[in-house]
């Protein structure tokens, strides 16, 4: 075994013998030799396993202290321990093999050729031509695979890692795959079945590592390697530019991540209780992930975010208002991937819808949800409620109150701050109308100002406006807030 301070990059990935399965590390060295790190038997992608197997690498003095590659199988498994052990400074390749394989795997035989063609073409352009042909493939996916379309987005930055380093040929093409610790050809592992069969269980992972050694020889020196010296150089300043996070990563969280079969796909269907739209409110998960919040209820919250959450946890959730902030604890009932989106620096990021159930609805905090519920809860009507617009026209011709003229609307949405209406007026963008209409028993009147106008094309009127109240005195005030809460309490 090579001293650690040889290894420039790193090989993981399980090798199935039959029905065994073992996880292998193998260790790059300067000079393109292989080296087997270590190896240890356990399920195909088991967390547990893995944690164990590079606790043991730690121990070994194989903790990484400067900016190193390791090509992994792709999983979410790898994904998250080998960095969340062996240290931040590791930076992570997909192998782009095992990515087509899956991805191939999930499609009709006439599209996975397609696909498979044109990924295998894309991992040798330049990082941001192939960059924008995978996004441009995963589109088209989308409307009829999109859970490929969504693995193709996630997996693309990870899978193109020496493209965007701009690891030179051929050395570029060793560094994507791990192909030679899983790819085996039947006499190799009629090889290892033999060694299975032969060895006793306290010296096989020993007789098992020495065979894996004797098959990685073949593949020394690697191709490529005079150049691995531009890829410690293309590492060390990706590094520098972009400092890893150093947070923690709980990865044993992440085995939950998703959500619940047992209880349906639609979490809609297993709410207890309403829940409402809210609109311009953020949200801190654990002070640490933002979060925009969906819609809400008094036992829990719909969020969406950039990050997936265990199911099961306990977090703090941090709700973030114009007009205040609410702490509250919550539980992660579900967890699921719904699609992707480009950043403000034109990456593809993920995104996650979150249900969070609260654990304390039941002391003072339940008094902040109202309150949070009173003044900012955007209330769908479940019946028509009518109302009149009062609006100077623009004929010059008569007395100021001739010039006053009215039109009808109807409330789609109501909240303490404003309305959504649909009217066959179409006003000015932030000007001044003034509301009529019925809330309940109660006639109500405000000044409303124009928050923005759209026309319609479809349906019963021609504009939909957003009306932000500006002026309302005490009277229609309490009249507002008691139809509000009348509405919330349904």
């Amino acid at each position: 075994m090579t001293d650690k301070k040889e290894i420039v990059a790193g090989f993981i990935d399980w090798l199935s013998v039959g029905k065994r399965h073992f996880l292998v590390t193998l260790g790059l060295d300067s000079q393109g030799i292989l080296h087997v790190l270590h190896l240890s038997e356990g399920p195909f992608n088991d967390f547990k396993t893995a944690h164990a197997h590079f606790e043991v690498l730690v121990q070994k003095g194989y903790e990484i202290h400067k900016p190193t590659l390791f090509v992994i199988n792709g999983s979410t498994c790898l994904k998250y321990v080998v960095p969340g052990v062996l240290g931040t400074q590791v930076v992570l390749q997909r192998c782009q093999l095992r990515c087509v394989d899956q991805l191939s795997s999930s499609l009709p035989d006439d599209s996975a050729a397609e696909i498979e063609g044109k990924m295998l073409d894309y991992f040798e352009l330049t990082y941001d031509t192939s960059m924008n042909k995978i996004q441009s493939a995963s589109n088209k996916m989308l409307q009829h695979y999109p859970a490929v379309a969504a693995n193709i987005i996630e997996s693309s930055e990870e899978t193109m890692t020496t493209c965007r380093l701009a690891v030179p040929m051929p050395l570029r093409l060793s560094l994507a795959t791990t192909s030679m610790i899983w790819q085996q050809s039947e006499s190799v592992l009629e090889e290892y079945k033999k060694v299975l069969d032969e060895a006793s269980e306290e010296d096989l992972i020993d007789k098992m590592l020495q065979a894996v050694q004797k098959r990685t020889d073949s593949y020394s020196p690697l191709l490529g390697y005079e150049d691995l010296w531009l890829l410690e150089t293309a590492l060390n300043d990706e590094l520098a530019v972009h400092s890893p996070d150093t947070k923690e990563l709980d990865y044993r969280q992440i085995l939950n991540a998703s959500e619940p079969e047992e209880n349906g796909s639609d979490p809609k269907k297993r709410r207890r209780h309403k829940r409402w739209k809210v609109s311009k409110v953020n949200g801190f998960i654990q002070h640490t992930i933002e979060a925009e919040i969906l819609d809400i209820g008094m036992t829990g919250l719909a969020a969406q975010t950039n990050n997936p959450l265990g199911v099961g946890a306990v977090h703090s959730v941090r709700l973030q208002h114009s007009d205040g902030v609410i702490k509250l604890r919550g539980r992660v009932a579900w967890c699921r991937l719904v699609g992707s989106r480009k950043n403000e620096k034109n990456e593809s990021q993920l995104i996650y819808h979150t249900g969070i159930e609260f654990e304390d609805t039941l002391t003072d905090s339940c008094k902040n949800i109202q309150f949070f519920f009173n003044k900012l809860v955007q209330i769908n009507l479940d019946r028509r409620v009518f109302g009149r617009l009062h609006y100077q026209s623009d004929d010059m011709s008569g007395d100021s109150d001739d010039r006053i003229k009215q039109t009808p609307f109807k409330v789609i949405k109501v909240s303490l701050s404003g309305m959504l209406i649909e009217t066959d007026f179409k006003p000015e963008k932030e000007s001044l109308l003034q509301i009529e209409v019925r809330l309940g028993n109660q006639p109500f009147f405000s000044t409303g100002r124009v928050a923005y106008s759209e026309t319609l094309k479809t349906g019963q009127f021609a504009s939909r406006i957003g009306l932000e109240f500006v002026k309302i005195d005490d009277e229609n005030q309490v009249i507002l807030e008691n139809f509000v809460k009348k509405q919330i309490r349904k």
